[in-house]
């Protein structure tokens, strides 16, 4: 994998909502913000923190 030049800024991540209209779009299936955070449990991805 390549390494990120520290001068270089990363994208933002993106929202469970606009991963939940990626994929309605990409593969026409609806998920909920419980699969994404299973997926991204399973995956070791960082979750986001809500204050809801």
């Amino acid at each position: 994998m390549k390494e990120l030049k520290k001068d270089k800024q990363l994208p933002p991540k993106p929202t469970y909502k606009q991963i939940q209209a990626y994929v309605l779009d990409k593969y026409g299936l609806k998920v909920s913000t419980l699969n994404i955070a299973t997926v991204k449990d399973e995956l070791g991805l960082e979750k986001q923190f809500s204050y809801e």
